[in-house]
């Protein structure tokens, strides 16, 4: 019973909304097409993805590489890391390195990241947003010259104030050299 009822309110809302749409439809066919949404063009360096997309305000390139760990016995993204180039007003390209963990991601115990052997470095959290918690690194000249030559990543947070609840997620560096490369260019 409460199925056809159900049924019932469901079939009369789409009937009253019937004429907006209509109305909706007419009008949007009387407007002029909207301007496409811009397509982006992907490079693949290896495990690096370079995307880049040209609008009418320029053109946007930016890194990035998915890393996974293991949850539970599950394979689950774990951290998005993304490269960036901004200007600075005297015109020099400064690459950023951002590390994005997922929401849930227990900020007090700050991210940490070892490329390769070296010794762990921890940095804070800058903010959250809808797509996770996230770190930005600005990346100087010895920074990228020791990626460059780098095998791996390895980035580490928590989900909560125990030390059993790290999560460790290696970012592969093949392909980084080039790519970094191909978006200073850009």
């Amino acid at each position: 019973m409460k199925t056809k009822i159900f049924m019932i309110a469901a079939l009369a809302l789409l009937a009253s909304a019937a004429p907006a749409v209509a109305a909706s439809e007419t009008e949007a066919a009387a407007k002029p097409a909207a301007a496409a949404r811009p397509t982006p063009v992907t490079t693949k360096f290896d495990d690096w993805t370079m995307q880049c997309i040209t609008s009418t305000k320029g053109k946007y390139c930016g890194l990035y590489q998915k890393a996974f760990a293991t949850v539970d016995g599950k394979k689950a993204m774990a951290v998005l890391s993304e490269v960036e180039v901004m200007k600075s007003k005297d015109g020099k390209k400064t690459p950023h390195m951002r590390l994005i963990t997922p929401l849930g991601s227990w900020l007090p115990s700050n991210i940490g990241f070892k490329l390769d052997e070296e010794k762990q470095n921890i940095v804070p959290y800058f903010m959250c947003g809808r797509t996770g918690c996230m770190t930005d690194l600005t990346l100087e000249k010895e920074h990228i010259d020791r990626l460059k030559k780098g095998k791996r990543l390895l980035v580490a947070y928590r989900t909560s104030p125990k030390k059993e609840d790290q999560i460790e997620a290696p970012l592969s560096m093949k392909g980084f050299a080039a790519a970094l490369d191909a978006l200073l260019k850009n």
